[in-house]
C-alpha cells in the first residue's frame, strides 16, 4: 500500500510538472514571438508617458521616420497616394490613412478650408461632409505628392498601433453592415474562399463573415497587399518617397491637434481619439489583448514582419505591454 501510494503521488507530481512545462512552453513561445518589441513598461514609465510634450515628440518622430524610411524599398504600391487630399485654401496635404483616425480630421479641415461653416449636427451630415471631401483627393488635381506646387504645403498624416487597427478594421468593415456590403462583402467572400476552400462567387452581394483568425491568415497570405483599410499604413502614406511635417499618432490626437493648426495657420480643434483620451479603455484595445494571445505565433511573427515599418515608426507597444496601445517613442 505504501509503495502504491508513493507511485500515485509520483505520477501526480509528474503530471503537474508536465502541465507547468506545457504552460511555460506556450507562454514562452508567445513571448519569443514578440522579442522585437520594446521591453514592457514599469509603473514609473507609464506615469511618465501619461503626459507628453508634442513638440519634443515631433522631433523624435521625425528622427525615427528618417531611420525607418531608409529601410523601406523604393518600390511603387497602388495604395501609395490613393488617400492623399489637397486643401488649396489652406495649402495643406493630408494623407487620410484608413482606420487611423482620419475621419476625425476631414471635417475640421473642410472648416479651415472654408467649405463647411460648423461641425455636423448629425451622423448623416458628418458622412455627407466626408464624401464632400473626396473632391480634394490629390489625383483629381492631376498631381502627385511630389508636384512642384506641394513642395511648400503643410503635410501631415496619421498613424495607429497596428494591432488595434487590425481589430478595428475587422470589426468595422468585415462584420458587415448594410452600408459596407458593396465594397467589403466581396473581400469577406474572398477571405472565406481562401481560408476554408469554399467554392463561391466572391462578388456576391451577400457574404459570409470570416473569423478574426481567418482575416489574419488572409493578411499574411496576401503579404499586406490589400485594401488600404487593412494594409500597412506606411505604404498608404508613401513614407519612402514623401516627407511630412507631422505624423500624428492616433493615441495622442488631442495633444497633437495644436501642432496641426499651427502648421495650417488657423484655429480649430480635434478632440481626443478615445473617450477620456485613454486608449487603454477603447474597445479595440481590449479585444486586441483578448484575441491576439490566442493566435498562432507564426501568424503573429508574419504580421509583425509585414507591418514592421508601422510598428517601428512610433516604437509601438505589443499587445502584452501594460502601456498598450501607446507608442513608446521618447519625446
Amino acid at each position: 500500500m505504501l509503495e502504491g501510494g508513493w507511485k500515485r503521488k509520483a505520477l501526480r507530481v509528474s503530471g503537474m510538472l508536465t502541465l507547468i512545462l506545457l504552460i511555460l512552453t506556450f507562454y514562452g513561445a508567445h513571448e519569443g514571438a514578440t522579442t522585437y518589441f520594446p521591453a514592457p513598461q514599469t509603473s514609473d514609465d507609464i506615469a511618465s508617458q501619461s503626459t507628453i510634450d508634442p513638440y519634443q515628440y515631433r522631433r523624435a518622430i521625425q528622427q525615427k521616420v528618417e531611420e525607418v524610411k531608409s529601410d523601406i524599398p523604393p518600390k511603387y504600391d497602388k495604395t501609395c497616394g490613393s488617400q492623399m487630399f489637397y486643401f488649396a485654401n489652406i495649402h495643406t496635404l493630408f494623407t487620410a490613412v484608413p482606420k487611423s483616425g482620419n475621419s476625425n480630421w476631414k471635417e475640421p479641415l473642410l472648416m479651415a478650408n472654408k467649405d463647411v461653416k460648423r461641425e455636423s449636427a448629425t451622423p448623416a451630415d458628418r458622412a455627407h461632409n466626408h464624401l464632400y471631401a473626396n473632391k480634394y483627393l490629390l489625383h483629381k488635381f492631376n498631381m502627385n505628392e511630389n508636384s512642384e506646387v506641394l513642395k511648400s504645403a503643410f503635410r501631415f498624416t496619421t498613424i495607429r498601433n497596428p494591432w488595434t487597427r487590425m481589430v478595428s478594421g475587422y470589426n468595422d468593415k468585415l462584420q458587415l453592415r448594410i452600408s459596407t456590403l458593396k465594397v467589403f462583402g466581396p473581400i469577406c467572400n474572398e477571405i472565406v474562399m481562401e481560408t476554408r476552400g469554399t467554392a463561391t462567387d466572391k462578388n456576391l452581394v451577400t457574404s459570409q463573415k470570416p473569423t478574426f483568425e481567418e482575416f489574419l491568415r488572409w493578411l499574411v497570405k496576401q503579404e499586406g497587399k490589400v485594401n488600404p483599410h487593412f494594409g500597412p499604413q506606411t505604404t498608404t502614406m508613401c513614407l519612402n518617397t514623401t516627407s511630412y511635417d507631422l505624423i500624428v499618432p492616433l493615441e495622442y490626437t488631442a495633444e497633437f491637434s495644436p501642432l496641426v493648426w499651427e502648421g495650417i495657420h488657423t484655429k480649430s480643434i480635434v478632440h481626443g481619439a478615445y473617450d477620456g483620451n485613454n486608449a487603454t479603455l477603447q474597445s479595440s484595445t481590449v479585444l486586441a489583448q483578448e484575441w491576439f494571445p490566442r493566435i498562432d505565433t507564426d501568424i503573429i511573427d508574419n504580421l509583425y514582419r509585414i507591418f514592421k515599418h508601422d510598428f517601428e515608426t512610433m516604437d509601438y507597444t505589443n499587445f502584452t505591454d501594460p502601456m498598450f496601445p501607446y507608442p513608446l517613442i521618447k519625446g
